[in-house]
C-alpha cells in the first residue's frame, strides 16, 4: 500500500449530505480526501496519482475495466455518474511538459444539508471503505449531532447496501470504540474528527433574545 502522503490544504471541508447516498463508501472517502484540495474557488486539478497517494492505495484501484463479463467503471466515470461535482473539467495540461488532467469543480455546501469534516480524519487507521462509511453515517446523523436515528435496515436501504455490510461495518467499528448503539439508533464517538455546525441553534437562540428584548421593551 502507498504511503499517505501530507496535504498542504485546508485544515477541513465540507461535505454535502445527498453525496452519502449518491457514492459507494470507498468513493465517498476518495472524494471528501479530494475536496480537501480544492481551492476558494472548489477547484482541484489533483491527479488520480496524486489522490492515490494522499488515501494510501493503487492508482489501479481507479481504472475500469471488464470483470466477469461485466463493465466496471473508472472512478472518474463514477464521478460523473454520481453527480457530486458540479463539473468536471477534462485539460490538456498546462504546457507540452505536464500531462493532461481533469479539472473538479465542487458543489457549493447545500444550506442546512451539509456536514464539515477535519483533515486529521485521514489519519484515522481503518480501510478506505470503512472510513467512507463513517462519512456517510455522518451525513445520516441528526442535525448538529453524531445521533443517527435509523435501524440497520434504514441505513442499508438508504445507502444502497447490503444489509449483511451494513452490520458487518458496524460491529467493526463498535468493536473499536468508534460507533455506539442506543435506544434511537446508533452514536457516533468521532468528535475530534468532525466538527459540529451549530450556526441555526446560534441563529435562533440570538432571534429569541431578540424577541424577548423587543418584548421587554413595548412592556416599558
Amino acid at each position: 500500500m502507498t504511503s499517505q502522503k501530507k496535504l498542504p490544504f485546508k485544515d477541513y471541508t465540507t461535505v454535502n449530505c445527498q453525496d452519502a447516498i449518491a457514492l459507494s463508501s470507498p468513493d465517498m472517502y476518495r472524494y471528501f480526501v479530494l475536496s480537501l484540495t480544492a481551492d476558494r474557488q472548489l477547484k482541484t486539478d489533483t491527479t488520480l496519482k496524486q489522490l492515490a497517494d494522499f488515501t494510501g492505495e493503487k492508482e489501479s484501484a481507479y481504472k475500469g475495466g471488464q470483470t466477469k463479463g461485466k463493465k466496471k467503471l473508472s472512478l472518474n466515470e463514477r464521478f460523473k455518474a454520481s453527480g457530486v461535482f458540479k463539473e468536471i473539467i477534462s485539460s490538456n495540461g498546462y504546457s507540452n511538459y505536464q500531462p493532461s488532467r481533469n479539472i473538479y469543480v465542487f458543489k457549493k455546501a447545500e444550506k442546512g444539508n451539509y456536514r464539515r469534516v477535519k483533515k486529521e480524519f485521514r489519519d484515522l487507521s481503518l480501510p478506505v471503505k470503512l472510513k467512507g462509511y463513517i462519512l456517510q453515517l455522518f451525513c445520516l446523523a441528526e442535525p448538529s449531532s453524531y445521533l443517527i436515528t435509523r435501524t440497520t435496515n434504514n441505513i442499508s436501504r438508504t445507502l444502497g447496501m447490503a444489509n449483511k455490510t451494513v452490520k458487518e461495518y458496524n460491529e467493526i467499528l463498535k468493536d473499536k470504540g468508534l460507533l455506539k448503539e442506543t435506544k434511537e439508533g446508533f452514536e457516533l464517538k468521532l468528535d475530534k474528527y468532525f466538527i459540529l455546525d451549530e450556526a441555526k441553534y446560534n441563529k435562533e437562540k440570538k432571534s429569541e433574545e431578540e424577541d424577548e428584548w423587543v418584548d421587554w421593551m413595548e412592556a416599558i
